[in-house]
C-alpha cells in the first residue's frame, strides 16, 4: 500500500499508450498490461535507487528503505520487477517481455555504472550520457518500442519512436539532475 501511494507522473506508461495509438489497430488489452508493467518496473528501480542513494523522502512520503530498512526495500524492488515480468508472461506478451527484459538489463547496467562512478569528479560528458542513456533512457526506449510492437507500427516507425524515446529519456534525466543541484525539494 505504501509503494502504491507514491503516485508519480506515469510518463513511461503514457508514452507507451501514446505510441501504440500511432498504429491502426493496437492490441488494447496488451497495451494496458504492458503500461502497468512499465510502471511496475519503474517503481522497482526507484525502490533500489532509494537504497543506493540513501533517500529518505520521495514525493513527500518516507521511502521504504527509510521506513522499513534496506533489506525490505530491496526485496520489494525485486518482487515488483518480477511481478511485472510475470504479468507479461501470463498474458502471453512475449515480444514486450523480450524488449523489456533487454532494456531492463541495459538500465541495470547504467545504474551499476552510475554507482561505480559516484565519487568520480572526472566523469566525462560521454560517460555521463552513456550512464543516463542506459539508466533512464532505456526505460523510455522500452516504452516506445513496446508501444510500437503492440500498436503494429512498421519497422521504420518503430525505429523512429525508439530514437525519440532515447532522446526524451536523456532530456528527462538531464533536467532531473539539474534540479537535484539547483531545485528546492519543498517545491
Amino acid at each position: 500500500d505504501h509503494v502504491l501511494a507514491l503516485r508519480g507522473k506515469r510518463v513511461r506508461p503514457l508514452l507507451l499508450l501514446l505510441v501504440s495509438r500511432l498504429g491502426e489497430n493496437p492490441d488494447r488489452e496488451g497495451v494496458l498490461w504492458a503500461s502497468a508493467v512499465i510502471e511496475l518496473v519503474h517503481t522497482a528501480t526507484l525502490l533500489h535507487d532509494d537504497c543506493l542513494d540513501a533517500t529518505e523522502v520521495r514525493r513527500g512520503f518516507p521511502t521504504v528503505n527509510h521506513r522499513w530498512g534496506q533489506q525490505a526495500a530491496i526485496l520489494m524492488g525485486d518482487y515488483t520487477f518480477l511481478k511485472g515480468f510475470d504479468l507479461l508472461a501470463e498474458h502471453e506478451l512475449h515480444a514486450p517481455l523480450s524488449l523489456l527484459t533487454r532494456h531492463t538489463l541495459d538500465m541495470t547496467a547504467g545504474m551499476n555504472r552510475e554507482f561505480a562512478g559516484r565519487h568520480r569528479a572526472d566523469l566525462s560528458e560521454e560517460e555521463y550520457l552513456t550512464i543516463i542513456g542506459e539508466k533512464t533512457g532505456a526505460l523510455f526506449v522500452a516504452s516506445c518500442e513496446v508501444g510500437a510492437v503492440l500498436g503494429g507500427l512498421s519497422e521504420d516507425a518503430a525505429r523512429t519512436v525508439s530514437e525519440f524515446g532515447r532522446a526524451l529519456g536523456l532530456a528527462f534525466q538531464i533536467v532531473d539532475d539539474v534540479l537535484d543541484l539547483t531545485g528546492d525539494p519543498d517545491v
